[in-house]
């Protein structure tokens, strides 16, 4: 028999030679290589989500977008002059464009890369938009990685916070400022964290100075609502972990020491207000006489009816896991919300692995997470509860849309599914003991598949068609089958989810190495494949949704929804608004009045024509009173002539009847071009400027000074504009009456923050300007200021004595300055802050001999 020859020696195992660098980045979870390639595979699902935007460089058409892009070119018209705007004035008869965050160019530092980045660099038109999800992204990834999660569950829980359909339809339809705002919280929550862990105290003062600026940036983003969601999450879950820590570390920290850490916490949300001072203080100056603060009896906030009415219903709650169970969009959706094209959806998936974070380590969290999700959830249906912190909680009556506080709940949800996952992976999950999780995955599966085989039509029916009559709504054969379709579809996938997910989770039993490495990963494309749907159906709304059109014939028919996604059109290239030259000369300086469904869009604001009309979230709460006359079942065209309605344009041509009806309401048209719009001349209309010599004190007016009686009277023809004024105080000189009628008045200069009038005039008159008043405005006659007056309690006027004047109207924020002022505050605080760790280490005791290290609170 042969001998063997002996092996050679076995080669130095692997182990034992240094991995590469970039191996060892991806091993140990940490440095800057893997931070890159989280953010790289964050960007790649971002760019399989939205190619459009991400790769095609295309941009999204919703109405929100567009009217911030029309004024947004006029401003950049006006600081190109070297002028910054301050008011709009071509939307309600005027309101501020800072206060209501119309336009605050410059105030946002992001932006400024941004715009560098897509202007000069050539970037994207959407770079902003997608930065800002790929920041909120690596938040919570950073926010989970202080739990030493898997890489798998780290990318699970960014792909829940950014890819939550909500968050999804706001980037879609314009709401910018909304997501940008929400994409600060899981910074701002990790940040909080931190300093509470209780690390050195340089490393524990540079905490809180860049939580100072985060939330400083937080501020500026200009979204109050969200921000107070933000900050009331980050101090929600600051005092919960003061009382019951949610690591382990801290439990075994004294409670005084807890409170002053939380304190720090607190802190650093306070000096980031302060840096955002510049923006939040005439945001909240407004807000007093903004729809926000002032459009209920004694300016409690906005009206109770009107903040609701984007509520949750109890009845839609089966949205959060079946998208479709309301119905999906304009036309399919009968829920009680005006409309509501996209569902609050999670999923069963997700919120059972969040169920499956329950554990010993981790109760504190979950309990914290679990308790504010249901206060959320609460929240949002805008009955009881929300009636109680409307009339308790500081500032909540501002607010309104009671669903929008549901990113909460997708944030809560973002951090325990992930943490669920890992629990079961290691075993600790008390849904993993023995078969509960599967069980429960293949039960839902089951479910699902057996309604969408047909099992649930009948109740589905059956429950839309009540929830139908629950809000007013048609509940016709043709959109009860629509919903039907988008309903089976969702049941189905998610069906085939939740089986799948029942099959990895049953064989991650088995297999240790899957349970380890895969499943995970698993888990996360089934997330992906059952968030997809219902995203492209919010992104791509013509591939599967539908929308109620004309027939032609007076009727109606489905047809399916516009498209969305549209090629990028630079906003100095959008052509003018419809029949826009014919409604500018009709108009001149004065105003339109448009009625249809232009009335509440800014279709001709980027030609600088004044309107009646137009769409803000925020106006002005007096000009409100007069938009719901203007635009209501009787449109108070009294009104329109009273404020410089000139001009009148409609969709098509008014019939003589529709002529002769608007006549009793104080109209007298005559068409002066036809179009679409055609467009008419209001001869009963008062002009926008104008001289009058008789008045009376406010007190006499209707209702003695209170709005809406004034408001009525005008509107029903029981007070005559023509026949004077009403002033707040007793103009001096005082008006002379006459016989022969005043002359007209002439435009100097007509511009955004500033009106210039020359008036001749025979005798002591006052010059009426139809414009709304508001705190910062003030006059100058022939180059003197002069006393403002307030003219028929929402207007401007000043009172003239008799010859040539050059008159000139200029608004100033008043607020601008003063929280400019507490800005530079903040900025150098954070500044000390960030290099207080500097001072420290020169100040550190030196290292004691024994090897200790002295630690101070």
């Amino acid at each position: 028999m042969a001998q063997k020859k002996p092996r050679a020696a076995a080669a130095t195992p692997a182990a034992s030679a240094t991995p590469p660098a970039w191996r060892r980045a991806l091993t140990e979870q940490s440095g800057p290589l893997y931070w890159l390639g989280l953010a790289v595979a964050l960007w790649v699902l971002l760019a399989v989500v939205y190619p459009g935007p991400v790769l095609q460089g295309k941009v999204f058409l919703s109405s929100d977008a567009s009217n911030a892009d029309a004024f947004g070119a006029i401003g950049d018209a006006s600081l190109a002059a070297g002028h910054y705007p301050l008011w709009n004035p071509y939307l309600f008869a005027g309101m501020p464009t800072f206060g209501s965050v119309a336009y605050v160019k410059f105030v946002y530092p992001p932006a400024v890369l941004f715009n560098f980045l897509q202007g000069t660099l050539g970037f994207a038109p959407l770079t902003w938009w997608i930065g800002h999800l790929l920041f909120g992204g690596l938040g919570m990834m950073w926010l989970l990685s202080r739990w030493k999660l898997p890489t798998g569950a780290l990318l699970l829980g960014a792909v829940v916070f950014v890819l939550f359909p909500k968050v999804v339809a706001w980037g879609v339809h314009g709401h910018g400022s909304k997501l940008g705002a929400a994409m600060y919280l899981p910074w701002l929550v990790g940040l909080a964290l931190r300093i509470m862990d209780g690390r050195r105290a340089g490393e524990r003062w540079r905490s809180v100075g860049v939580l100072g600026l985060l939330a400083g940036l937080m501020f500026l983003r200009g979204h109050p609502q969200v921000i107070y969601y933000n900050l009331g999450t980050v101090v929600w879950l600051g005092l919960w972990n003061t009382v019951l820590p949610f690591d382990t570390s801290l439990r075994q920290v004294a409670g005084a020491i807890r409170a002053r850490r939380l304190a720090l916490v607190c802190g650093g949300l306070a000096i980031g207000f302060l840096v955002g001072a510049v923006l939040m203080l005439p945001v909240r100056e407004y807000a007093g006489i903004s729809i926000r603060g002032q459009d209920t009896a004694g300016g409690g906030g906005v009206g109770l009816d009107y903040a609701t009415n984007w509520s949750l219903a109890p009845d839609e709650l089966g949205t959060l896991v079946l998208p479709a169970a309301a119905g999906f969009g304009k036309a399919t959706y009968l829920g009680l919300m005006p409309f509501n094209d996209y569902p609050n959806y999670l999923g069963f998936l997700l919120l059972l692995l969040a169920a499956a974070a329950w554990g010993r380590a981790r109760r504190p969290l979950v309990a914290a997470l679990g308790v504010f999700a249901g206060l959320v959830v609460v929240t949002s249906f805008g009955g009881d509860f929300y009636s109680f912190l409307y009339d308790y909680l500081p500032y909540f009556n501002k607010f309104r849309v009671p669903s929008m506080i549901l990113i909460l709940l997708a944030f809560g949800v973002a951090l325990l599914a992930p943490r669920g996952v890992t629990a079961w992976r290691d075993g600790e999950s008390v849904l993993g003991r023995p078969f509960v999780l599967p069980g429960l995955l293949a039960l839902v599966g089951l479910a699902c598949l057996a309604g969408g085989a047909g099992l649930a039509e009948s109740s589905f029916t059956a429950h839309l068609s009540a929830l139908a009559a629950k809000a007013g709504k048609q509940a016709a054969p043709v959109l009860l089958g629509a919903a039907w379709a988008l309903h089976k579809a969702s049941l189905v996938r998610i069906g085939l989810v939740c089986l799948v997910a029942a099959a990895a989770l049953f064989f991650s039993l088995r297999n240790t190495t899957f349970r380890r490495h895969g499943l995970v990963w698993v888990l996360l494309v089934l997330v992906l494949l059952d968030f997809g749907p219902v995203n492209r159906k919010i992104i791509h709304p013509e591939t599967a949704l539908q929308t109620v059109v004309s027939d032609g014939r007076g009727g109606a028919r489905l047809a399916p929804a516009p498209r969305l996604v549209r090629d990028y059109q630079p906003v100095g290239e959008i052509g003018p608004g419809p029949n826009a030259a014919a409604v500018a000369a009709a108009a001149g300086h004065d105003r339109v009045w448009p009625l249809g469904a232009e009335g509440g869009q800014n279709v001709w604001m980027i030609d600088r024509i004044r309107s009646l009309g137009g769409y803000h979230p925020a106006k002005l709460a007096q000009y409100e009173q007069i938009r719901k006359r203007l635009y209501g079942e009787r449109p108070a065209g009294r009104l329109a002539g009273w404020l410089g309605g000139t001009t009148v344009t409609f969709a098509r041509p008014l019939s003589a009847e529709e002529i002769g009806a608007l006549q009793g309401l104080g109209l007298d048209l005559a068409q002066v071009a036809d179009g679409t719009p055609v467009v008419y001349r209001n001869r009963a209309a008062l002009p926008r400027a104008r001289l009058v010599d008789t008045w009376r004190p406010v007190a006499e007016a209707p209702g003695g000074g209170a709005l809406e009686p004034f408001l009525d009277a005008l509107a029903e023809g029981r007070l005559d504009p023509h026949a004077g004024v009403f002033l707040s105080a007793a103009p001096e000189p005082a008006p002379v009456a006459g016989d022969a009628p005043l002359p007209p008045v002439t435009y100097l200069d007509d511009d955004l923050d500033e009106v210039v009038l020359r008036v001749e005039t025979p005798r002591a008159a006052v010059l009426v300007l139809a414009d709304m008043m508001t705190p910062g405005w003030r006059v100058e006659v022939d180059g003197a200021p002069r006393p403002l007056l307030t003219a028929d309690l929402v207007l401007r006027a000043v009172a003239l004595e008799a010859g040539t004047h050059e008159v000139r109207f200029v608004f100033h924020d008043p607020a601008v300055g003063r929280g400019l002022t507490l800005t530079v505050i903040g900025a150098i605080l954070i500044l000390a802050l960030l290099l207080m760790p500097l001072a420290l280490n020169r100040l550190r005791p030196a290292p004691d001999p024994r090897g200790e290290t002295p630690v101070h609170e």
